[in-house]
């Protein structure tokens, strides 16, 4: 498995129960969001603040995976349980591979879904 697999078929859902249109704002708000965590993230890493990382990355793991970015969101899942069995080194190691696994699953989804999804640069 990799953080930039996604779940095309979370996405077709979530258009057919709430229009393209809505379902649209809903992932590009998730998109700029993670896209201001980012630096945030790579401060909290430098800094092995392990607590305000599991706080980040249960934030990102909770909204990631229903809107499509599952590899993304096991990634934070991952990061977030590495905090709390103790396990601090395997944590910030992880971290670190949150942004290149959100770009990877950004990519993927837009070449799907590219109205809804930003690519490169942001929304």
């Amino acid at each position: 498995m990799s953080s930039a697999d996604v779940d095309i078929r979370a996405v077709n859902s979530l258009v057919a129960l709430f229009g393209a249109e809505k379902t649209g704002q809903h992932i590009r708000d998730f998109c700029s969001r993670v896209e201001e965590l980012l630096p945030e993230l790579a401060q909290i890493v430098s800094q092995g603040d392990l607590g305000e990382l599991r706080r980040t990355a249960h934030d990102l793991n909770g909204t990631a995976g229903p809107l499509g970015f599952t590899g993304f969101s096991r990634l934070a899942e991952s990061v977030e349980r590495a905090v709390r069995d103790g396990n601090g080194e395997l944590a910030l190691s992880a971290a670190q591979e949150l942004a290149p696994g959100y770009a990877a699953a950004r990519d993927r989804l837009h070449g799907h879904f590219p109205d809804l999804v930003p690519g490169r640069g942001g929304p």
